[in-house]
């Protein structure tokens, strides 16, 4: 979840025009989290594996999954959509 999540965060700056984490350097335990983001880069599962793994460790009697539960696209699509709402609420102009 943390390549998938990374990733949604990726595109949804790259759809904003904005670096990734350019202003996230200073932040606390930043570099961590990148060091977290590198490993998930080389260690996570796949999309099918993440699948196959959810259905072994899935509860008796649960549905089988057949789809990862989210995609770094549908992540991005998430994230523009909160931002979108948030920009409306803070009084800016709705819409695109």
């Amino acid at each position: 979840m943390l390549k998938t999540k990374g990733d949604g965060w990726k595109i949804f700056c790259e759809r904003m025009n904005v670096p990734p984490f350019a202003y996230w350097d200073f932040l606390p335990g930043f570099h961590r989290l990148k060091r977290a983001l590198d490993a998930a880069q080389e260690a996570a599962f796949v999309p099918e594996g993440f699948v196959r793994w959810l259905n072994e460790i899935r509860p008796a009697g649960a549905p089988e999954q057949t789809a990862a539960p989210v995609s770094p696209e549908e992540f991005a699509d998430a994230l523009e959509t909160f931002f979108r709402q948030r920009v409306e609420w803070w009084g800016g102009p709705a819409g695109e």
